[in-house]
């Protein structure tokens, strides 16, 4: 298997863990269990390690038009917004309403737009 299809391989399982993950917890309300919530979070920043500079060499690189950067440029915001809403989301006792709206669709968002800029590497 090629690197290259190994990472997006790869990156397809984490969104996978990710989403499951995130269901069991939902589905579980509070106070969430330390063990899905732990792999929840590690998966997904192991999935941002892993995306956040495989995005950033992409757009040094000479071979982006202006469109692809922006869809990976995307990518890492939106994951960014997803991560930072789950964080907020875990360590409140009662999140407004509007942290768990955008973490829930940030992390639909980052899934979707990840997909397309990975599309677009490969």
């Amino acid at each position: 298997m090629p690197a290259g299809l190994a990472g997006v391989v790869a990156l397809a399982g984490a969104a996978l863990v990710v989403s499951v993950t995130g269901v069991v917890l939902t589905r579980r309300g509070r106070p969430f269990g330390t063990g899905p919530l732990t792999v929840h979070k590690l998966v997904a920043l192991a999935a941002m390690v892993y995306y956040g500079p495989l995005a950033y060499r992409a757009g040094r690189s000479s071979g982006l038009d202006g469109f692809e950067g922006a869809v990976l440029a995307a990518g890492v915001a939106v994951l960014l917004v997803a991560f930072a809403s789950g964080g907020a989301v875990s360590a409140m006792k009662e999140p407004p309403a509007w942290i768990v709206w955008s973490h829930r669709i940030g992390s639909w968002a980052a899934i979707a737009v990840s997909a397309g800029g990975l599309a677009l590497l490969a």
